[in-house]
């Protein structure tokens, strides 16, 4: 029996330790995605979409060997993922398909398994409120619930970004809001009925925060709060 040298055993332990290394699971292309222009360029909330995706994907798909994952694999994940959150799922598998389709463009991957994969089909959550059941809302409606509900309506701004507001935002041509999903950068004009709702937050507003809408101890105001007061000023107009 031949013997090998301890330096033949070195380069074939390193060799099969770089086999190792290079073996492409489902988490080590995320993570290379993660640590890519395509998804560093992407705006804050997005990116916070992913992270909280990665979650539930990472579980099931993580260890897995990206070329391993079938069309059918995807599927029942589905399946099982929707009876928590049909919502969740169809998010999770529009990422999962994002990374794979960004792997494959780049020689990482053979195929997207996602692709093929229904979404579930989700009811319209968009609810409007006539005029007069605005008015009133407004009217039981605590002064910084009254701010958020003028600044998102006249500025049509989401929630998030109302909250976000912060004073150096307020200029003279008018409010400078960022849409933290989109990314987008525009200053809403002043109108009259705008400069009252930012007169409110004025006369209400602690001297010391620098949020527009703030709570009665000058702290930041959280959506599980706003939608609180908006709950309550809801149930007292409908009595």
């Amino acid at each position: 029996m031949r013997k090998t040298s301890v330096a033949k055993v070195w380069q074939n332990y390193e060799l099969e330790k770089a086999k190792l290394h290079n073996i492409m699971t489902v988490a080590k292309l995320w993570h290379m995605f993660m640590d890519s222009p395509a998804f560093t360029e992407l705006a804050p909330r997005t990116q916070k979409d992913y992270r909280q995706h990665q979650k539930a994907l990472l579980m099931v798909f993580g260890k897995v060997l990206a070329d391993n994952v079938k069309t059918e694999q995807v599927r029942i994940f589905m399946d099982k993922r929707g009876l928590e959150s049909k919502t969740q799922a169809n998010h999770e598998l529009a990422s999962l398909s994002r990374v794979y389709g960004w792997g494959y463009e780049r020689g990482y991957v053979k195929n997207n398994p996602c692709k093929g994969v229904r979404k579930f089909s989700l009811k319209a959550r968009t609810v409007y409120i006539t005029d007069e059941q605005y008015a009133a809302i407004y009217a039981e409606a605590i002064p910084q619930l009254r701010i958020a509900m003028e600044i998102s309506y006249l500025c049509a701004a989401r929630l998030g970004d109302v909250l976000e507001l912060k004073w150096q935002d307020i200029m003279d041509k008018g409010i400078y809001i960022e849409q933290n999903k989109t990314g987008t950068k525009q200053i809403k004009e002043w109108s009259p009925r705008l400069r009252t709702a930012i007169q409110l937050a004025r006369n209400v507003s602690s001297c010391t925060c620098e949020y527009v809408i703030n709570t009665t101890k000058g702290g930041k105001v959280i959506a599980k709060t706003l939608n609180n007061w908006w709950n309550q000023a809801k149930r007292a107009a409908e009595q």
